[in-house]
């Protein structure tokens, strides 16, 4: 197994264990959000929870919040799902050693664009959250609360690159057909 093959090996099974495991995260971030939001989890030093910074809640979670909750996160999730999809799939055509094929040069234009979809999914889905969790608080409380950060903006001039790449792969390999049926 050459090189390519065996990097590609690697990382694929990386994106194969992310693609499980976001959406695993997710339901177990959710199902184990409190009651009462404090601090959120927090387990030796390590503080996550789903729900928006600075979101005031002044009421008891219910069930039936978590799990719209957990299907607004899912938008978000979701798109991270197709990407690591893609990429799996795109790693497995590297490790077979296809690695300038039209097939590879859709699978980066996807993931291109799931990046964009995905940060445009992000201020919709805390804007979302932010009414649903604060829907049950006093009038005057309640809170529609979204932002786009410089973070969105750098994964959105990314996924512009990563088309950009996908889009001049796709040149070279007409040419290389070209020159495959040139006498």
């Amino acid at each position: 197994m050459n090189r390519i093959a065996k990097i590609s090996l690697i990382f694929r099974i990386l994106f194969q264990v992310m693609l499980v495991a976001l959406p695993l995260f997710t339901v177990i971030s959710w199902i184990m959000l409190p009651d009462q939001v404090g601090l959120g989890i927090n387990h030796n030093m390590i503080s996550y929870s789903p729900i928006p910074e600075g979101l005031q809640i002044e009421y008891l979670i219910t069930p039936g919040v978590k799990v719209l909750g957990f299907l607004i996160s899912m938008l978000t999730v979701s798109a991270g799902m197709f990407i690591f999809y893609q990429l799996v799939r795109l790693f497995k055509n590297y490790e077979n050693e296809k690695i300038f094929s039209l097939k590879n040069v859709r699978l980066i234009r996807n993931v291109g664009y799931a990046l964009i979809v995905w940060q445009v999914l992000v201020p919709i889905s805390k804007a979302l959250l932010s009414v649903i969790l604060t829907w049950d608080n006093s009038p005057g409380h309640r809170m529609l609360e979204t932002s786009l950060s410089s973070t969105n903006i750098a994964v959105i001039i990314i996924a512009f690159i990563v088309i950009l790449i996908s889009w001049v792969m796709a040149e070279g390999h007409k040419l290389q057909e070209e020159q495959e049926y040139t006498v």
